[in-house]
């Protein structure tokens, strides 16, 4: 035990913070995502994991529906402001690059028995780094002259 947490209580805290920064990573690319909303929906986001997780961490949709609740708020806000966030096209694609390559790895690895030695556990957690770096640096970029020259 490590400050009182035994192995399956660091997982979940893991959870929590793995869903936690998806759906950062998603807010951040919303129009409307700064000030006093941005704050209400960060403590909305931590709220709706906690819950999720506490209810059932080993099932998978308690993962992904807080994640679709980011992508829809993303949704809807872009909606709304009838804007579309500028990023940089090149490295958005990379981002998604690995993030699909994440995903794969992930699913690979939720079987444990065939992933023994974690190497597909590995493989999620340095692809999913590299979708954050590259999610991060693509913007999104303020709507302004210079930022068209970051687009494509």
């Amino acid at each position: 035990k490590f400050l009182g947490f035994n192995a399956g209580r660091w997982h979940h805290a893991d959870n929590v913070f793995a869903i936690l920064s998806f759906m950062s990573i998603i807010s951040h690319y919303s129009p409307l995502h700064h000030g006093t909303l941005r704050e209400g929906v960060n403590a909305a986001w931590v709220s709706i994991t906690v819950v999720a997780q506490l209810m059932s961490p080993w099932k998978l949709e308690f993962t992904l529906v807080p994640i679709l609740i980011s992508l829809l708020y993303l949704l809807v806000t872009i909606v709304v402001a009838r804007q579309l966030p500028v990023v940089d096209g090149r490295l958005f694609r990379r981002a998604l690059l690995f993030l699909a390559i994440a995903i794969f790895f992930f699913a690979k690895g939720l079987d444990e028995q065939e992933d023994k030695l974690r190497l597909y556990h590995g493989g999620w957690h340095v692809c999913v780094g590299m979708f954050t770096s590259y999610a991060g640096a693509a913007g999104p970029w303020p709507a302004s002259s210079e930022a068209k020259k970051h687009t494509d």
